[in-house]
């Protein structure tokens, strides 16, 4: 993936026209990547502006189709603690879309996202971590790909966007990675989503899976929640729980109903991963319920 430019409506003050207009900028990128030879597949696109605007979209597509350039993706950048924000935009691009229906299928990419443009605290919080889950589960089967910036911060930085600081130490949002990196490729069915708790169930092997987050941006909501796995085969069972930010815990459980619940006492801007492994691989297919 070649994305033209970053941000190019504060870095280099680009517009959709006018002296510094965007479009040249990426006719010219798109022409020359399309004029290279003996390189591996890629895709193209942009054009990662700070935040979703409807103009860039609106005189940006038919360009694109008029000198009949490769858009392969659409992207843009979202911080903000309001997950709301997040799925505006998603359904402001579809909508847009809808009058240009030749990039109807076209990748949709939040190519910068987190809780603060900023250098703040909330960075490097637990607040941080679980609002990393929570547009996850927002976004997911949304968009194509969404990518929190960035990797490490600059020596001798506070409050940076980093994942991990300069000298090396994990923040709660690179635990949160963690524990989503953690998930199968599977996903199971799940009902029960509340207005702060947020859930994904998967499957990897014959673990059953089901991350669950409690995210409050203000820090004042906990919650218990019941956890429901159903339609089991009664049996053995290994369940094991991990807090985002803490050790795991297991335990072994024998049932002889079709259906294990579990109560999850989850505090302000929490996670925790539950599986649930078998001893013995059962017939019946799995449902979660939180």
């Amino acid at each position: 993936y070649y994305e033209v430019w970053n941000e190019p409506d504060l870095f280099g003050k680009w517009t959709m026209g006018g002296k510094k207009d965007y479009k040249k900028l990426y006719i010219y990128a798109s022409r020359g990547a399309q004029a290279a030879r003996g390189v591996r597949p890629f895709k193209l696109g942009g054009p990662a502006t700070t935040a979703l605007y409807k103009n860039w979209l609106d005189k940006f597509f038919p360009f694109i189709l008029n000198n009949q350039l490769r858009l392969d993706f659409f992207s843009w950048h979202r911080y903000d603690l309001n997950l709301d924000k997040y799925t505006e935009d998603v359904d402001n691009v579809q909508r847009w879309l809808d009058s240009h229906p030749y990039f109807a299928n076209v990748e949709k990419i939040v190519s910068e996202m987190g809780p603060s443009s900023d250098k703040a605290a909330v960075n490097e919080s637990r607040t941080g971590g679980a609002h990393l889950i929570a547009t996850a589960r927002e976004l997911l089967f949304k968009i194509a790909y969404g990518f929190n910036f960035s990797v490490k911060d600059a020596p001798g930085s506070t409050g940076g966007w980093g994942l991990i600081t300069s000298s090396g130490a994990v923040k709660p949002r690179y635990t949160a990675l963690a524990m989503l990196n953690r998930l199968g490729g599977l996903r199971l069915g799940l009902t029960g989503e509340g207005t702060w708790v947020r859930a994904m169930a998967s499957k990897l092997g014959n673990t059953y899976q089901v991350l669950v987050v409690n995210y409050d941006p203000k820090g004042t909501h906990s919650e218990v929640v019941p956890v429901s796995f159903i339609d089991l085969q009664p049996g053995s069972f290994t369940l094991k729980q991990t807090m985002m930010g803490a050790s795991s815990v297991s335990e072994q459980i024998a049932t002889d109903a079709a259906a294990l619940q579990r109560q999850v006492p989850l505090t302000p801007n929490s996670a925790v991963l539950l599986e649930l492994t078998p001893s013995a691989t059962p017939t019946a297919q799995v449902t979660t319920t939180p």
